[in-house]
């Protein structure tokens, strides 16, 4: 049975992609990282869907009690290769919630 947090993090990801429109938007330093890690990961979308998902990734490891398996697994599960998710995770916690990068880091085994 999937938690409640993997399927919230599930629909942010079908999102991604619903708009792909740019809208010229200056983003923060940690906003463009995000996006930059999930495009290279092959997350389609607007800016603003790719950012969401990252903040998406930290309310699901810090409030809703995901582990970081079970968030890699989200993101594997919806077309990622195993680098990309680990490198879109740990960009996401980085800029988003960076308290909890070395327990992140700790779980990823680096």
């Amino acid at each position: 049975m999937k938690s409640t947090a993997a399927v919230l993090l599930a629909a942010v990801l079908l999102c991604v992609g619903c708009s792909s429109q740019t809208d010229g938007t200056a983003r923060s330093d940690s906003d463009q990282a995000v996006i930059d890690a999930a495009e290279s990961g092959g997350l389609s979308g607007s800016a603003d869907d790719q950012i969401a998902v990252g903040h998406r990734i930290c309310k699901s490891i810090t409030t809703d009690g995901m582990s970081v398996n079970q968030s890699l697994g989200v993101l594997i599960g919806n077309g990622m290769s195993s680098q990309d998710a680990s490198t879109m995770l740990t960009t996401s916690v980085r800029e988003y919630c960076p308290d909890q990068l070395p327990d992140v880091l700790e779980e990823l085994g680096n």
